[in-house]
């Protein structure tokens, strides 16, 4: 009987997660989830007192704080490596727990960064994206060979650049692909954010 209980409560978290993902949390309803995994309103209940306590079930603190730390080691690693390091030429030393971490959680982390309007996430991309900033700061220099800001331009400079990556990866974490083909445009991106446009074309 428990294991039966564990199996449904995991099918109610699967469906959970599909009709956030396809409709975020403010549209998305008990009865939705229900349907999908082919059980009773009142029976998603006996199991989630509500809408929100499902929602930080499929999406808890400990994930969005395992997400934030891996995105702070990455930026960390790439700016103490250096120009000259592997990480800089080859896109297969894409480091493979934040690729995994990607795959795995894809829907999780759209679901956060842009549907969780009404729950303890709502304006998390933005949070996201100055953790980002904040944490490549440190790294900046204050003058440029190839153009000239000052320090409140290079701050503003480098949270548009940080926008600009979150919405490159949200977009293809978005897509509906296969786990290949995932991992393959990842690797281009990984490029490109390295390299540039002209990267790609080596």
């Amino acid at each position: 009987m428990q294991a039966k209980k564990e199996q449904v409560r995991r099918e109610i978290e699967a469906a959970a997660l599909h009709v956030f993902f396809e409709q975020g949390y403010p549209q998305a309803r008990i009865g939705d989830i229900a349907a999908r995994c082919g059980i009773s309103t009142g029976n998603v209940y006996t199991y989630f007192g509500s809408k929100k306590q499902l929602f930080e079930t499929v999406i808890p603190p400990s994930l969005v704080e395992h997400l934030n730390e891996l995105l702070v080691q990455a930026i960390r690693r790439y700016n103490e490596r250096g120009a000259d390091s592997r990480y800089m030429e080859n896109p297969e030393s894409v480091p493979e727990e934040s690729a995994a971490t990607l795959m795995e959680y894809r829907k999780q982390i759209v679901i956060l960064l842009e549907k969780s309007e009404g729950t303890i996430y709502a304006g998390h991309k933005e949070k996201l994206i100055d953790l980002m900033v904040d944490t490549k700061w440190p790294y900046t220099q204050s003058s440029y060979e190839r153009y000239a800001v000052n320090e409140e331009e290079n701050r503003l400079l480098l949270h548009i650049v940080c926008t600009s990556l979150v919405d490159l990866f949200l977009d293809l974490l978005k897509r509906e692909l296969s786990d290949a083909s995932r991992l393959a445009l990842y690797k281009a991106l990984h490029v490109y954010r390295l390299h540039g446009v002209n990267g790609l074309n080596d």
